[in-house]
């Protein structure tokens, strides 16, 4: 899953490009509707697996805590901005 979901930050900016005239093209949105049942179906397989185990439902993972880094980023600097309402809302 993490593995899907990292492969998916690092493309999916290079072929979607939110100024567009024509917005996502249908190619992309499969695209992402495909990185997205890999990724859910990953997530559905990882719990089941854990469940079999009866392991701890919260272990560290490295991808949250980077993925916490990001969006704390983006918190601090949406509330630094000099309008907070077009950074936060485009």
């Amino acid at each position: 899953m993490e593995g899907t979901c990292l492969v998916a930050v690092t493309t999916l900016p290079l072929y979607i490009f939110r100024l567009s005239p024509l917005g996502p093209e249908t190619d992309k949105a499969v695209m992402i509707i495909t990185l997205a049942v890999i990724a859910a179906g990953a997530w559905l397989l990882g719990e089941i697996d854990r469940v079999v185990q009866r392991a701890p439902r919260f272990a560290p993972n490295p991808l949250i805590w980077a993925g916490l880094a990001v969006l704390a980023t983006y918190v601090v600097a949406t509330a630094l901005s000099i309008h907070p309402s077009v950074s936060l809302f485009g």
